[in-house]
């Protein structure tokens, strides 16, 4: 007998990075893997990305209502981000999620990734969806701490000590995707893009 229940969307609003970028990072995860006996379960390279509003389950309506008002907005002109330490949540002495902090290289790109991580929030409150209770902590995910492990020492005092080497990233649209959980983890998919553009004067 076939469920009747609605297919759902497991989805958020994010943004991914150059090539050049990725590769840093993943060369990087490398690196800490080396100090790992398999307490950390690693980000792939094809799922990087700073994600701005998690929307979580949608089902068909909603799904389609997360694209339209994306469609409609008017967004903010692009930016530019750093990469800063090496970090973890909650913290590095008890690590859940293990991370590289993100920072902007001047005021108005801070300004702009706040307004773009505003204006996602917004969308999310335009699909009835509750507010996000947890303030925005702009992070690129490393890894994932498994339940009941702990970091290596060895591990623990690179995340401490190490120096973070990767290329800036334009950040240049705003991107719907969805998520998608499988054997092998999750596949993320592209559903939506939108191009950030500098308004013109009148």
């Amino acid at each position: 007998m076939q469920s009747s229940r609605e297919p759902v969307h497991r989805c958020f609003y994010g943004i991914t990075f150059p090539h050049a970028v990725n590769v840093a990072v993943s060369g990087l995860i490398a690196n800490l893997e080396r100090h790992d006996h398999g307490a950390v379960r690693w980000t792939p390279p094809a799922n990087l990305h700073l994600t701005l509003r998690f929307l979580g389950e949608l089902e068909r309506r909603r799904f389609s209502e997360a694209r339209q008002v994306m469609i409609d907005a008017t967004l903010p002109p692009p930016f530019t981000l750093g990469f800063g330490p090496t970090n973890a949540f909650p913290s590095l002495r008890k690590p859940r999620v293990l991370v590289l902090d993100l920072e902007g290289r001047a005021d108005t790109s801070l300004n702009a990734l706040q307004a773009l991580q505003t204006l996602t929030e917004s969308f999310a409150r335009a699909l009835g969806l509750e507010p996000e209770e947890r303030s925005f902590r702009p992070h690129l995910t490393l890894g994932r701490v498994r339940r009941g492990e702990g970091l290596s020492l060895g591990l623990r005092k690179v995340l401490e000590t190490m120096t973070v080497d990767i290329p800036d990233a334009k950040v240049d649209q705003l991107l719907l995707i969805e998520s998608k959980m499988s054997r092998e983890g999750a596949k993320y998919r592209i559903v939506e893009k939108r191009k950030l553009r500098v308004r013109r004067r009148s």
